[in-house]
């Protein structure tokens, strides 16, 4: 397996056992709460290339709520992102939060979102 592959899976595998629904792919139909394990921009800084490649990895934390109501959903929304922010392994640093924003689902409805970007060092 890849470096890149094995960091976002880490992050993902460190989330679920934390209690936190992740997944490293957007799943077929969502299912809120979720936090989804994505590239981030800049997604990879090589610091070597060649034999023995090594980067820093940016990846967004998509952190996925229903909105039944605005109160019951920001709420929802800042437990979610707290449970990431918990739930991160030691090796990886959190850079940013950012703001909420409406999403949707197509059929399941409005959404309020928030992605946590962080980042990590890989190697081969």
């Amino acid at each position: 397996m890849n470096p890149i592959t094995e960091a976002r899976i880490a992050v993902v595998d460190a989330l679920v056992a934390s209690g936190v629904n992740a997944y490293g792919f957007t799943p077929p139909t969502l299912i809120p709460p979720l936090a989804i394990v994505q590239a981030g921009s800049p997604w990879l800084e090589p610091d070597r290339i060649g034999p023995d490649f090594a980067a820093r990895i940016t990846m967004r934390v998509e952190c996925i709520v229903n909105v039944v109501d605005a109160a019951t959903a920001i709420t929802a929304l800042e437990e979610l992102v707290i449970g990431v922010l918990a739930g991160l392994p030691e090796a990886v640093l959190t850079t940013s939060v950012e703001a909420p924003a409406v999403g949707g689902t197509g059929s399941q409805g409005d959404t309020l979102q928030a992605d946590v970007l962080i980042t990590a060092h890989i190697k081969e």
